[in-house]
């Protein structure tokens, strides 16, 4: 068994795609801190610069700060729960989304990775028994050093473990996401167990990380229909088009990020009002995200968000090479496949290939003409977007999951 230390957690992370991983571990952070307020949470993180930017109480400067967090409902909220039956089950989308655990504030601690003689000292001081590696990032230098000391080979097999290293890896609709989760993986030392913990769309995974934005503001709606626009660069002329001739009256919601530069290139295919929106807090995006009436999202950390909020949206996967991202594309297409009608699933298939790299994709009419298509059945998509939506909630908080995953460990 770990030592008492063991309940506690170091997270770290490398920001390698501007925000989608940092985002991801703060989403984590927070939702564990909420759940057990008495564990420490070490954050170490290789840049701070972007943290901020999700987070503006994140001071880039310090190399050691602390985060209070405040108390939040999860997308589950406890007080709903006996409106779901006496089996406890929830029976609605509405009453899924309100059965769970209540959460609590806390605080999170935060290092700057990149300062090895501060996180050296602290990780000595009180190493770390429960390590949260996230997306394959790695382990610091001095973090190395202290997992697997030279004296290690004098140890024996009765020894107790010393530290469990948990891999959290990318969301991935894939097979391989149900073959991994709660794979044991073996390391350099006997007293440093590895096992890997895989966010997914499936019960045999750990699911996504269920937490609800603050309510939107309904005085900020306008007459026609709100559309989030975040993703990687490509030629959005064909988009604009369709969009326009869909409804003339949508309001672009332009994202910061890499794809903005792009679409505002191609603004004038169109006679779109475009609303250019500044860097959000995570708590604002989310907030902003929710109200949205059609979402073209990207990554993962708002990939997951997308999936949850009940709306017909449009994911561009990173660009792999050998096209494998529509592998990834199609894999996320296939698990929501079972809550469409085949016509209108049709649609959405067509839409995303092209949309994601698709050999068809250098046909700009042809883009257009399956953007429309997808936007044209927006009204006969939507009951089908909520129901997959309800589906991962059923599955559970992954948060909540690995909470428990380690409180097994702890014991």
């Amino acid at each position: 068994m770990l030592s008492t230390h063991s309940a506690d957690l170091t997270i770290l992370c490398k920001v390698v795609d501007n925000f989608g991983d940092i985002g991801f571990v703060y989403r984590l952070a927070k939702n564990l801190v909420q759940l057990n307020p008495q564990r420490e949470i070490r954050i170490a993180v290789d840049n701070l610069a972007a943290f901020n930017k999700i987070e503006s109480r994140v001071d880039p400067a310090l190399a050691e700060q602390v985060l209070e967090v405040d108390s939040a409902d999860s997308l589950q909220d406890q007080e709903s729960a006996d409106k779901a039956g006496n089996e406890g089950k929830p029976k609605t989308a509405a009453e899924t989304k309100r059965v769970g655990k209540p959460k609590n504030g806390g605080r999170l601690r935060i290092f700057d990775a990149t300062n090895a003689a501060v996180c050296a000292r602290e990780w000595t001081k009180k190493p770390a028994r429960v390590i949260l590696e996230c997306f394959q990032c790695g382990r610091p230098d001095w973090l190395e050093a202290l997992l697997f000391p030279r004296e290690d080979c004098l140890q024996t097999k009765n020894e107790p473990p010393r530290a469990l290293i948990i891999n959290i890896d990318y969301l991935t609709a894939e097979d391989y996401a149900e073959e991994f989760h709660r794979l044991k993986s073996g390391t350099r030392s006997p007293l440093v167990r590895k096992v890997n913990f895989m966010p997914g769309f499936t019960a045999k995974t750990g699911g996504l990380i269920l937490d609800v934005p603050p309510a939107t503001d309904s005085k900020t709606k306008t007459a026609g229909p709100q559309v989030l626009m975040f993703s990687y660069p490509k030629d959005f002329a064909p988009i604009i088009r369709a969009i326009s001739r869909w409804n003339k009256d949508a309001q672009i919601n332009l994202a910061q990020g890499a794809g903005k530069e792009s679409f505002l290139s191609a603004k004038n295919a169109g006679n779109l009002k475009i609303n250019q929106m500044p860097f959000l807090s995570q708590e604002e995006w989310d907030k902003n995200l929710f109200a949205q009436d059609l979402l073209f999202v990207r990554g993962e950390d708002s990939l997951s968000r997308a999936c949850l909020a009940s709306k017909p949206f449009v994911w561009q996967a990173y660009l792999q090479d050998d096209n494998y991202q529509l592998v990834k594309v199609q894999a996320l297409l296939e698990r929501m496949r079972p809550h469409f009608a085949a016509d209108d699933f049709c649609a959405v298939e067509n839409f995303w290939h092209l949309y994601n790299g698709a050999p068809d994709c250098q046909d700009p009419s042809a883009m257009e003409a399956a953007c429309y298509e997808f936007l044209s059945r927006y009204d006969s998509l939507r009951p089908g977007f909520a129901a997959f939506s309800q589906s991962l909630f059923e599955l559970g908080n992954f948060a909540e999951k690995l909470d428990e995953f380690v409180g097994e460990w702890a014991r």
